[in-house]
């Protein structure tokens, strides 16, 4: 559940690297970001579907939680966020094998999109879950750290609003 980290050093005197074909590697990135945002789903739709699970069986006011309208409302939201953020990644990722000429924009639209929808599943699950949610005796922390990681890796949401915005309009 938790991504490591590696710092890479280099020798002195090693090489600077290597040329490489400018649009290979924008092809690489744009395959990096639709992994990064599909992982983003399901982080998501794990977390929300913990979420409804515990919303269940937690027994508040001799009432289980998920009873609550103001609850329901908030985890029906989270759910409408990530199946438009699921369409958004699954068209990027057609879009990239078909090599369409729209794969530019379809996968900062995922990338945003998706990031988006893991931190809405992530701020809801933890409003569920409440307490428990912090301990180490539920593994919820697990999930939350790596829904705002992954958003911030490669970009957050912002960023590729950014850079959509741009392709739209520049271009």
């Amino acid at each position: 559940r938790l991504r490591p980290l590696y710092r890479v050093t280099m020798r002195a005197g090693a090489a600077a690297g290597y040329a490489v074909d400018p649009a290979a590697f924008d092809h690489a990135v744009e395959r990096a970001l639709v992994a990064v945002s599909a992982e983003l789903i399901g982080v998501a739709r794990w977390l929300l579907d913990t979420s409804v699970e515990y919303a269940k069986e937690r027994v508040q006011f001799d009432q289980p939680i998920g009873s609550f309208q103001g609850l329901q409302w908030e985890l029906v939201d989270a759910a409408l966020e990530l199946e438009r953020a699921a369409a958004a990644v699954a068209y990027a990722a057609m879009c990239i094998d078909a090599d369409d000429a729209d794969r530019h924009r379809a996968t900062h639209g995922a990338k945003a999109e998706a990031g988006l929808a893991a931190r809405t599943c992530a701020r809801t699950g933890m409003q569920v879950h409440g307490g428990i949610g912090y301990t180490w005796e539920h593994g919820l922390h697990f999930w939350l750290r790596r829904a705002y990681a992954s958003d911030a890796f490669m970009g957050p949401a912002a960023y590729h609003h950014d850079r959509l915005a741009s392709l739209l309009f520049d271009g």
